[in-house]
C-alpha cells in the first residue's frame, strides 16, 4: 500500500497528492477533485470539509474559499460564488448566509467581498447593477437605489441626456418661452409667450410669462416689452401703427387709434 510498482522491479513511494491502495498496484494515482494528502505512501485522499476546495488533480492540500464565495458541502472541487447583490468577507465560509446584501444604493458581482457605490447620476437596480437616471431627470447625491429617486427637471428646464447629475444639466426654456411641465426631455415641452407678454433670462421659465406694463407691447415670444414712438399707437398689444393721416401722437404709449390727435 501507498506504493507504485515501477517496470515491476521496484515500488515507489506515493508522493503528497498521489495515493495507492493496492498492493501490487501498478502507480500511484492523483487524488481527485476535491480531495488532498500531505503525506506521502498515503494509502487514500482526504476529502475537503466544508469551506475548503481542490480544483486540481493531485492536490497536496485543501485550500479555504476566499472571501465572498462559500463551500456548504466536503468534496468541493471548487467554491461557489455569493450571488450579485450580496458579498461576503469570510474566508473559508460554509454557507451562504454570510453573503450579506449590499447597503441602499451599492451593487456588487457575483462572488464580490464588498460593494460599490453607484455615482452621482445613477441608481442601484436591486443590488446588481447601476442604471443612469432617465432624460429628464437627474441625481446629484450618490447610493440611490431607485429611480424614483432621481429628481424631476423642473418646470420651465428639460435633459435630453441619461446619467445627469447636477440640476445645471436641466437645461432653461430659452427667452421668449415658459414650461409648466416638469420631467422633460426636450424643448418641445417650451412654449412661446403670448402676445403682451414677456420672459427673459433672469425669469423663473417655470411660471407663465408676465404681462407688459401699461403702454408698452410685446409679440408671440418676445423677451421684453417695446414702446412706440412718437406718432405711434400700440395695435392689439402686439405692433406699433402710425396715427391715420391728420393726426398725431405726442404721448407714448397710447394703446389705440383713437387716442391719436
Amino acid at each position: 500500500y501507498g506504493r507504485g510498482n515501477v517496470n515491476n522491479q521496484t515500488c515507489e513511494i506515493c508522493p503528497a497528492g498521489r495515493f495507492n491502495n493496492e498492493i501490487g498496484g501498478t502507480s500511484c494515482q492523483y487524488c481527485n477533485f476535491g480531495h488532498s494528502t500531505l503525506n506521502v505512501e498515503s494509502l487514500e485522499c482526504e476529502e475537503c470539509i466544508a469551506g475548503k476546495y481542490a480544483n486540481v488533480l493531485g492536490s497536496e492540500n485543501c485550500f479555504d474559499c476566499i472571501p465572498g464565495k462559500y463551500s456548504e458541502l466536503s468534496g468541493t472541487k471548487n467554491c461557489k460564488n455569493c450571488m450579485s447583490g450580496r458579498f461576503s468577507t469570510s474566508t473559508a465560509s460554509i454557507t451562504s448566509s454570510l453573503c450579506l446584501e449590499c447597503a441602499q444604493g451599492k451593487i456588487s458581482l457575483e462572488g464580490s467581498s464588498s460593494c460599490s457605490s453607484c455615482i452621482m447620476g445613477k441608481y442601484s437596480n436591486n443590488g446588481k447593477e447601476c442604471i443612469m437616471c432617465p432624460k429628464g431627470k437627474y441625481s446629484n447625491i450618490i447610493e440611490i437605489d431607485s429611480i424614483d429617486k432621481c429628481k424631476k427637471c423642473p418646470q420651465g428646464k428639460y435633459n435630453g441626456v441619461l446619467g445627469a447629475n447636477d440640476l445645471n444639466l436641466c437645461k432653461n426654456c430659452g427667452e421668449g418661452k415658459y414650461s409648466l411641465i416638469d420631467n422633460a426631455v426636450s424643448n418641445k415641452t417650451c412654449v412661446f409667450c403670448e402676445v403682451g407678454k414677456y420672459k427673459n433670462s433672469f425669469m423663473d421659465p417655470g411660471v407663465v410669462c408676465t404681462n407688459c406694463e401699461s403702454g408698452k407691447y410685446s409679440n408671440i415670444g418676445y423677451n421684453e416689452c417695446k414702446e412706440c414712438l412718437l406718432g405711434e399707437y400700440i395695435f392689439e398689444k402686439r405692433e406699433c401703427l402710425l396715427c391715420p393721416m391728420g393726426t398725431y401722437n405726442d404721448v407714448r404709449g397710447i394703446e389705440g387709434e383713437e387716442l391719436c390727435k
